[in-house]
């Protein structure tokens, strides 16, 4: 006779996931490039007029309304609690899930000091290294360093570790799930693709942060991780 007890399963279990990797892909499609570069053509044909700074915060809240869309539209396609699925709310009260925030949390800030470190050793070896900053005044780099601390740690956590893993692990197992979306966040960093040591950075914290997410169940710990990683960047740009 079927026990009549609640599954303990948790709501974020990859199998639930009532969207597909199509899904994922027309999402991604949609929102890296098909909205930036319309956008970029309305700017350039004069529809769209703003100072440098201005255009960076433009494009940026441009980016988190796109995926709002795109997320709403995934939770009345399915009829699903999206948040749930992906790891933002919580399937436990938070006291009960706390002492796994912070073990996991505690884990990831530490892997990432040790990712640092030996990329700092590593990197007398690879010689000098061209800035993804240098052509920026100081207002744009202090936009993007504002960003990088209140928008992209929670953004890109949902977006990649929530959404696109999530999926991914619907077909693939959890190892070869984080390695893909680790890939695509990589990828995705363009701003990156002409310093080697940044593009070998952020794929090895994209694959922390899938662990992370992996082993908590949650999308927290990630965030928080990539929080921290995002303010040693910031506090290296000595803009204040």
């Amino acid at each position: 006779m079927p026990s009549s007890q609640p599954s303990s399963q948790p709501p974020s279990t990859p199998s639930e996931v009532p969207w597909s990797r199509y899904d994922v892909g027309t999402a991604l499609l949609l929102a890296y490039f098909v909205v930036p570069l319309v956008t970029l053509q309305l700017q350039h044909h004069g529809f769209f007029k703003f100072t440098a700074s201005h255009s960076i915060l433009f494009h940026q809240t441009l980016s988190l309304l796109t995926w709002f869309v795109i997320l709403w539209q995934i939770r009345k396609k399915y009829t699903c609690d999206v948040p749930s699925l992906i790891g933002l709310r919580l399937s436990q009260p938070w006291f009960d899930t706390l002492s796994q925030y912070i073990k996991y949390s505690t884990l990831g800030i530490i892997a990432t000091l040790a990712l640092i470190l030996t990329l700092s050793i590593l990197q007398p070896t690879l010689g000098p290294l061209p800035s993804p900053y240098k052509d920026l005044s100081t207002n744009e780099l202090k936009t993007i360093a504002l960003l990088a601390l209140c928008l992209a740690p929670v953004l890109e956590e949902v977006v990649f570790r929530g959404f696109v893993q999530t999926t991914l692990m619907k077909y693939h197992r959890p190892w070869i799930a984080v390695l893909l979306t680790s890939s695509i966040f990589t990828l995705l960093h363009s701003l990156y693709l002409d310093t080697p040591i940044a593009m070998v950075s952020t794929f090895f914290l994209s694959n922390l942060l899938g662990y992370v997410r992996f082993r908590s169940n949650t999308l927290y710990p990630g965030i928080t991780v990539h929080l921290f990683n995002n303010t040693l960047a910031t506090l290296a740009l000595k803009l204040w």
